[in-house]
């Protein structure tokens, strides 16, 4: 990784008990941090090139052991309670892993937009001209494609120029009142992607109805104990986006054991059935005097 630039460390960190938990735990996060890519970049990754989006890297166990001269058992461990607590998510390969920090454009992207706004300015009055109408031609199609949308999706397939984007992001940030921060448009061909995607595999109606079960759910705004929040992209990614509409992630599905973790509905039941029992047993005794 290149090793030019910074990055914004901010002092949350220090209140969060899972990248706090031991000095090591702490080194490997700020390890994360810093070879995590800024831009979009290409590599190879399990013998495919790949795209690697801001706040993704490439690594290993054994490299990160041996740059921060940690165990690799204990690396291993370091990455799986980041991934089990919503620190990251990751890929693995015989060779290598593929890491990408959640969360990343909450804390690292200001400084990023300022730079791809400066990159994308205008300099002529001709390209401002072409600007605009480009914009005058999406509107265009974006209300033609409205006009249609009247068809359910089950009457035929959902096709990329059949979906408003606009739409879609104005519905999000009207849902969420900005709980995971508010989605601009226009959006990236990767947002939109992964939106045809969804839309492609689920329906219409279910990638709403994730929006709605996202916009309900405490965990996911944030009312958790390592301070986890979601974003819009982190939803559209396919394992979280099933979770979601799967509901679990719904409040009720949201409860905590005596030390804080989160456990099912299923296992809490338990618990408090094995609990009522306890008590049922010591009432029993001293109403029989043993």
């Amino acid at each position: 990784m290149d090793n030019k630039g910074w990055i914004k460390l901010h002092r949350k960190v220090l209140y969060n008990p899972v990248v706090c938990r031991d000095a090591e735990h702490l080194a490997v996060w700020i390890y994360l941090l810093l070879e995590a890519t800024h831009d979009k970049i290409d590599k190879m990754f399990s013998g495919s090139r790949i795209t690697l989006n801001p706040g993704e890297l490439i690594t290993g166990r054994k490299v990160i052991a041996d740059r921060l001269n940690i165990s690799e058992s204990k690396v291993q461990r370091i990455l799986k309670r980041f991934e089990i607590e919503h620190q990251i998510e990751q890929q693995t390969s015989t060779t290598s892993r593929r890491i990408s920090i959640q969360n990343w454009t909450e804390y690292q992207e200001s400084e990023q937009r300022i730079e791809q706004q400066l990159n994308n300015d205008r300099t002529t009055s001709e390209q401002r001209v072409n600007t605009l109408q480009e914009c005058k031609n999406e509107r265009m199609k974006e209300d033609s494609i409205e006009a249609k949308a009247s068809t359910s999706d089950s009457e035929s397939p959902t096709q990329p120029d059949q979906i408003n984007y606009k739409g879609i992001v104005d519905f999000f940030n009207n849902s969420t009142k900005g709980s995971f921060g508010f989605v601009r448009y226009p959006i990236s061909d990767s947002r939109k992607s992964s939106i045809r995607a969804r839309i492609r595999d689920h329906g219409k109606e279910v990638f709403a109805d994730m929006i709605k079960r996202a916009a309900n759910s405490n965990f996911l705004k944030g009312e958790n104990r390592t301070g986890f929040k979601a974003t819009f992209d982190w939803m559209i990614r396919p394992n979280n986006f099933q979770k979601i509409i799967e509901g679990n992630y719904d409040n009720e599905n949201q409860k905590h054991s005596k030390n804080g973790n989160r456990i099912s509905s299923s296992e809490y039941a338990k618990q408090q059935a094995s609990a009522n029992m306890q008590n049922l047993a010591a009432r029993i005794s001293s109403q029989t005097g043993d």
